[in-house]
């Protein structure tokens, strides 16, 4: 050994530094890393044989064994350094991702160490959007960490369904689809593990995620290797009906949908941001950022993975020997070039800026047929002419960008929450840090680089900008005092438009057309102005003065106009992307047709992307539209976006009470009262507040804001549809229907308004009739998933389960985030006994609505159903936590404690509901329930004569009152309060038969009052009714006509089709 030689065990540390490195980033192949160090090559070769025969030994003998308190399920990720197994923790049952360290290394003291000090990083993390390590250790000689599962794919697999695309057209929903591919060709392409040739072992020379750029794969959907680490295949042997498959399907990608790319792309990078910060907080470097260690839940939630590379910023000596480390692709400049000692927390911040770039251009920024290649163009980085090609992204984003990828790591985010930080001003459209560099600031660049060629042009240069500025001054003078008007006087035109489509909103289209006219006075010519002219006119059938509107605004701005027809081509700017969601809008009002409504939100958000700056009309309208999509987590984001932007605007007050109503009506109802107050002469916010106080059940409150509103503006539609509606709710039905028949006249095309006929009729017991409006209502729109969830309600009242089912299925696979229609399929559910699917849909509806404290006591009293009592408990409590004094949580508490067999802390409960809310009756036929209990039934009828003026149209309240009259053998009581029920309700036939048969067993028996019951109840049922005929041969054969009773009873035993209780009291009678 000469002088100048390391020693042999330096030297072997140095070679297994440089083969571990090469295992965890795969950024070459075996052949090229023995070119690249020759002076290794003796130790490396042997790790290469070793590596390639151990894996494959490994694949074929590990799948289906123990290990330690874990069974090994399936592989299902490979490797650098381990191999990733789907397994199952014992005795706990939880599935987890296995890594174990690859058979190749685990005798090589250095690999084991860095093997476990990934396990110890990883450990040290805690945060959502990092994988989470449960356990780590050795067994029987073999390092392992297990980890978190993540059932999904990598972005690495999502970017490779993306090839092709054209990043301009992209959407967030775009994103999801090929989230969906991705996972469908994962699970398609997994190997069996059994056919697999012992003696033909994959080789692994170079990963499908990371490919060689000798062997470039970009597009590669192949899964990766150990950091697929969690994502799990689907179970193959798992049948599912087509629908469920759709369901499912739909979760895929949901934090994606109804989004634009951009904020896509965005919220995704933001996730990994934060936990990066969160790392390097800890003193840990990634140093491997890339889209192959960024994994995607199935709702497209991003986890960052695999810290096999990682450094401890405490540690600087570590993993440092032999070039970079990281993958060519993804590394920053300083990796790039070897300067081991320039790698901080900004390298990561490089990386993953390198990342957002890809996903947001659906290109890499660099590429090269070899390493040298990429790595010498990451050297070079020109982020401003990298932009370049991307104009269509927001302004703050491209700086952003620009900023994140310097060259120099001091040009860029001092840290990682910084870059955080500008993501999610971005994402909360706050005006960010950044600024692109102009001229001046890329020329000074140049000078810091190249000092000497730069000073000849200076004296040059200075003369022309002198010149240019002076000329530039005198020619736009006119042109900077017409636009220093514009930009005086937008504000105020801005808020005449919102108040337009404010109005528009309520269908007051007169105010509507006095607040556009309004803005045309300020600014006559403007494209927006000129759009809502034409837009607002067309809408209130003005057509002829709306399309003289349009043609002055084709011709004004020709791409802007061509919005406002159906079959336009996609715009290229913010207005036009905002007249078109106008008339998807529009569209989607008419119909019901959710798509349109998700169209019209897309389309708000790339005017927004594409919009200098933020304007309230762009993204009030926008939340306008997430409100219709139900898209709740969108929605929450917006509102708080808005409120941050404009603080003080009544205009954003009312569509962030709008948007709340399902989600916070607390907050709502406060946004909206102040709108009223700050607006006082718009309908629009009244109404809304008074369709939020009829979802609180002050429907009395609720009709009072509707008729001032109707004494304001008595010709408008939407009101008229409420005050019907509040009607019925209020029991006065047959007040609502002319209005409704009204209203069918007035307003034809509208699909609500048969479909709340539908809902009266059902209310006046005409169930044929209300059938036949829910049905006028589908053809009106059968697009509109409302219509079918309506019709279902009517069925169910039919009880035509079945098809009730079918129709509320269609409405939730229409809307499947809608938690009104889960709400539906969940009623339809406990019609037929299904408490279990009951109960899952009860379980959507409050993760979809967390703040519906009505939605939990329903789900409490599934969980009482089902007997899971300590699950009903637990809904309450998060219903507690809502309003602690709401009238629903004390009525289901008290249902849960007779549960359990708690009478008197039963019967206080059911007192609170009972005081809490007056207009319900149900907590006080409980507490009669208790006085007939202990036999004081004097007490127990006031109290149900109390619940039937409380709820008249309520059979609970009748029926106990009259059963405990008939006991009481006050027969002339209990007769009286069946007929009054019966005079209220004439269509019930079942009411009918049992006043029949009351008075026929009543001692003061009239055979005329009996028959005259009978006869009204066969004129409902038909005359061949099998009770009708049995309460028939009863009534004959009390009034000594026993030849015909037997011929009656005859005639019933003889019936195909009879009830087997009716055939055999018919039998008996015969028998006697």
């Amino acid at each position: 050994m000469t002088p100048d030689e390391p020693a042999p065990a330096e030297r072997l540390t140095a070679a297994m530094d440089v083969w571990l490195r090469h295992r965890q980033a795969s950024d070459c192949s075996d052949e090229e890393l023995l070119a690249r160090h020759p002076s290794f090559r003796d130790l490396l070769e042997p790790l290469v044989a070793d590596a390639r025969g151990d894996d494959a030994e490994q694949q074929h003998t590990s799948s289906g064994r123990a290990f330690g308190s874990y069974r090994l399920l399936d592989e299902i990720g490979r490797g650098g350094v381990g191999v990733v197994y789907d397994a199952v923790q014992d005795p706990l049952g939880r599935h987890v991702a296995l890594k174990l360290l690859s058979d190749s290394l685990q005798h090589h003291p250095q690999a084991v160490a860095r093997f476990r000090r990934e396990g110890g990083m990883l450990a040290r993390l805690r945060h959502p959007h990092i994988v989470q390590v449960y356990d780590a250790g050795v067994e029987d000689g073999v390092p392992f960490h297990a980890m978190e599962r993540i059932d999904g794919v990598s972005l690495q697999e999502l970017l490779a369904q993306l090839a092709g695309h054209d990043a301009t057209s992209c959407t967030g929903d775009t994103l999801a689809e090929a989230m969906i591919a991705a996972m469908a060709a994962k699970a398609s392409e997994a190997p069996d593990r059994n056919d697999t040739a012992p003696n033909n072992p994959a080789p692994n020379n170079t990963t499908p995620n990371n490919p060689t750029p000798n062997n470039p794969t970009p597009n590669n959907p192949t899964p990766n290797t150990t950091d697929r680490n969690n994502t799990n295949r689907e179970d193959p042997d798992r049948e599912d009906t087509g629908r469920e498959h759709t369901r499912r399907e739909q979760t895929i990608g949901a934090k994606l949908r109804a989004r634009s790319h951009a904020e896509a792309a965005v919220r995704l990078c933001y996730s990994i941001a934060d936990a990066l910060a969160t790392a390097h907080r800890e003193g840990i470097l990634h140093r491997d950022v890339k889209p192959a260690n960024i994994l995607l839940r199935r709702d497209g939630t991003a986890m960052l993975s695999d810290f096999g590379l990682a450094r401890d910023i405490r540690e600087p000596g570590l993993t440092q020997a032999g070039g970079f480390v990281g993958t060519p692709f993804y590394v920053s400049p300083e990796q790039a070039a070897g300067h081991a000692a320039s790698v901080d927390v900004r390298s990561d911040l490089f990386s993953l800026a390198v990342v957002l770039y890809e996903l947001l251009v659906l290109a890499r920024p660099f590429e090269g047929e070899t390493t040298e290649v990429v790595l010498a163009k990451v050297r070079q980085v020109d982020p401003h002419a990298l932009l370049k090609t991307a104009t269509a992204l927001p302004a703050d984003l491209l700086a952003v960008l620009e900023r994140a990828l310097q060259r120099r790591p001091e040009d860029r985010y001092d840290s990682m929450a910084t870059f955080a930080g500008e993501l999610a001003a971005i994402l909360e459209l706050r005006p960010v840090q950044a600024r692109r560099q102009g001229w001046a600031q890329r020329a000074w660049q140049v000078v810091r680089r190249h000092p000497r060629q730069s000073a000849t042009w200076t004296a040059l240069t200075i003369s022309i900008v002198v010149a240019a500025s002076l000329w530039l001054h005198l020619a736009n003078q006119q042109s900077r005092i017409d636009a220093g008007f514009a930009k005086e006087v937008l504000p105020q035109v801005e808020q005449h438009l919102d108040l337009a489509m404010l109005e528009a909103e309520g269908r007051s289209w007169d105010a509507a057309k006095m607040h556009v006219a309004a803005a045309a006075e300020l600014l006559p010519e403007l494209p927006l102005v000129l759009a809502a002219q034409a837009h607002v006119l067309w809408q209130s059938n003005d057509r002829q003065r709306a399309r003289a509107f349009m043609v002055q605004l084709k011709g004004a701005a020709p791409e802007v106009g061509a919005q406002l027809e159906r079959d336009a081509p996609e715009p290229t700017t913010s207005l036009g992307w905002f007249v078109r969601g106008w008339r998807q809008m529009q569209s989607a009002h008419t119909s019901g047709d959710m798509t349109e409504f998700q169209n019209a939100a897309k389309s708000y958000r790339r005017a927004i992307d594409r919009s200098p700056g933020p304007r309230r009309i762009f993204h009030c309208q926008y939340l306008h539209a997430l409100s219709h999509c139900h898209d709740w987590e969108a929605v929450r984001a917006m509102v708080a976006d808005v409120g941050h932007l404009w603080p003080d605007s009544p205009v954003v007050a009312y569509w962030r009470g709008f948007a709340s109503i399902a989600t916070n009506p607390t907050f709502a109802k406060q946004q909206l009262e102040r709108a009223c107050k700050e607006l006082p002469d718009l309908a629009e916010p009244r109404l809304r507040l008074a369709k939020l106080l009829e979802g609180e059940g002050d429907l009395e409150g609720a009709e009072q804001h509707i008729r001032q509103i109707l004494a304001n503006f008595p010709h408008i539609h939407l009101p008229r549809l409420i005050l019907a509606r509040l009607l019925r709710s209020q029991q006065r039905a047959r007040d609502a229907l002319p209005i409704l028949q009204k209203l069918q006249v007035d307003w034809p095309t509208n699909f609500r308004v048969p479909a709340e006929r539908a809902n009266t009729l059902v209310a006046l017991g005409r169930y044929d009739e209300a059938l036949a409006a829910a049905e006028e209502a589908v053809a009106t729109a059968p697009n509109a998933p409302q219509v079918y969830a309506n019709r279902a309600q009517v069925l169910l009242q039919l009880r035509r389960r079945q098809e009730a089912l079918d129709d509320v299925n269609k409405a939730c696979d229409m809307a499947p985030s809608n938690f009104d229609f889960l709400g539906v399929r969940a009623r339809v559910f406990i019609h037929m006994a299904r408490w279990q699917d009951a109960a899952e849909n009860l379980r959507s509806v409050v993760a979809l609505n967390p703040g519906a404290i009505g939605s939990w006591c329903d789900l409490a009293a599934m969980y009482r159903r089902i007997k899971d009592l300590d699950a009903a408990e637990h809904a309450l409590q998060q219903a507690e936590a809502l309003d602690p004094n709401h009238w629903l949580l004390h009525l289901q508490r008290a249902h849960v404690l007779q549960a359990r067999k708690l009478p008197a802390e039963a019967r206080k409960s059911f007192q609170l509901a009972a005081d809490a809310n007056p207009d319900h009756a149900e907590a006080v036929i409980n507490l009669a329930g208790f006085h007939m209990s202990a036999r004081e039934y004097d007490a127990g009828l006031d109290l149900l004569a109390e619940a039937r003026h409380r709820q008249p149209e309520l059979w609970q309240g009748w029926r106990p009152a009259i059963a405990i009259l008939t006991h009481l053998k006050r027969h002339k009581q209990s007769e009286a309060l069946l007929a009054a029920w019966c005079s209220q309700h004439a269509k019930d036939s079942t009411r009918w038969l049992q006043l029949a048969t009351l008075r026929r067993k009543s001692p003061e028996h009239s055979a005329e009052l009996a028959k005259a019951a009978l006869d009204h109840a066969a004129a409902l049922l038909g005359q061949d009714n099998p009770f009708v005929l049995l309460e028939r041969g009863e009534l004959l054969l009390q009034a000594g006509d026993e030849s015909a009773a037997r011929t009656v009873f005859t005639r019933l035993v003889n019936m195909k089709r009879v009830p087997a209780k009716i055939r055999k009291a018919c039998q008996d009678h015969l028998a006697r």
